[in-house]
């Protein structure tokens, strides 16, 4: 482990309420996982957290959430400290559809709280149908 660290010091709420941790004034640290190697990805999170990262975002569609919460687990950082962002793929945008995969998303058997949902995929979506819209 590096003797350099990062220290909270900071936040920012975001406009739905959520504090999003920040290590400086200036910046947000976050790790992105997408393709990340399975067998190395728990590691990978626990490290970057160890060294100041805040921010994990994954996607269902990653395959890796229970990597990813175990990775948080494993870090001496306090889970209320790590601001973890996921999204559900956009085919589960409908009400009943979403809820059941953010729920997968939370059963997941390390993943226990969720900071930022969001819906993956940049297609529009009609709101009077909730179906994709393709340009």
């Amino acid at each position: 482990m590096s003797s350099r660290r990062v220290i909270l010091t900071k936040a920012a709420c975001l406009i739905a309420g959520a504090i999003w941790p920040r290590p400086s004034p200036n910046s947000v640290l976050g790790l992105g996982t997408f393709q990340l190697e399975q067998d190395t990805l728990t590691d990978m999170v626990t490290a970057a957290l160890d060294e100041g990262f805040r921010h994990i975002d994954t996607a269902q569609a990653y395959n890796n959430e229970t990597q990813i919460g175990e990775g948080i687990r494993r870090a001496d950082t306090r889970r209320a400290d790590v601001f973890l962002t996921t999204k559900i793929l956009s085919e589960y945008f409908a009400p009943e559809a979403f809820l059941a995969a953010a729920a997968a998303s939370l059963s997941s058997d390390e993943i226990a709280q969720i900071d930022a949902l969001g819906v993956a995929e940049g297609r529009l979506v009609n709101p009077e149908t909730l179906a994709p819209e393709w340009d």
